[in-house]
């Protein structure tokens, strides 16, 4: 026979696998809990305590930001990459994104202007991490809208001089951005 005694709130005792298993509550940091567990074959007796210290582990760190999901062609873009870790370790960035934003990873600035080849959705993917705690992803889609821009009509020169009686001839260019 075995059996555990004084166990915590947040400790069950598992008969069949012979384990103690549980998750102390943020409460119970820097608490230490004795729990006792007793043995006996029937003839002889036996107890012994365990002495539980629950401290702080690692928080994971966190993405702090709302992603600018949306831009129009020709338009600056513009995002910082706020990240948080409670802890105050160190976080380390990893992303992969379309090739025309640029990462600044001192600022962790995301920065970048679409031309018309880059309209449709684009795929951001960020991962931090701590080092001492898996990775955190996010992923989010920005949408590079199409907007119909003017075009322009390219003239050489503005004055012109003609003689009476002769053909009139100006090549002019004509530009459509879209």
């Amino acid at each position: 026979i075995i059996k555990p005694t004084k166990l915590p709130d947040w400790l069950t005792w598992d008969g069949e696998n012979r384990e103690l298993k549980g998750t102390p509550s943020p409460t119970a940091i820097n608490s230490e809990e004795k729990v006792s567990i007793f043995l006996s074959d029937g003839k002889n007796r036996v107890t012994e305590t365990l002495s539980i210290k629950i401290i702080k582990g690692n928080t994971p760190p966190v993405f702090r930001f709302i992603p600018l999901t949306s831009i129009n062609k020709g338009s600056n873009y513009k995002q910082e990459i706020d990240v948080y870790d409670s802890d105050g370790d160190d976080v380390h960035l990893t992303y992969s994104k379309p090739d025309w934003l640029t990462f600044n990873p001192t600022t962790n600035m995301l920065t970048g202007k679409p031309g018309n080849d880059d309209i449709g959705p684009h795929k951001v993917q960020l991962n931090i991490t701590d080092g001492k705690s898996a990775p955190i992803s996010t992923e989010y889609s920005i949408q590079v809208k199409n907007i119909n821009q003017s075009p322009e009509i390219v003239i050489s020169k503005k004055k012109l001089i003609i003689n009476m009686n002769e053909t009139f001839e100006f090549p002019f260019t004509i530009r459509d951005p879209d």
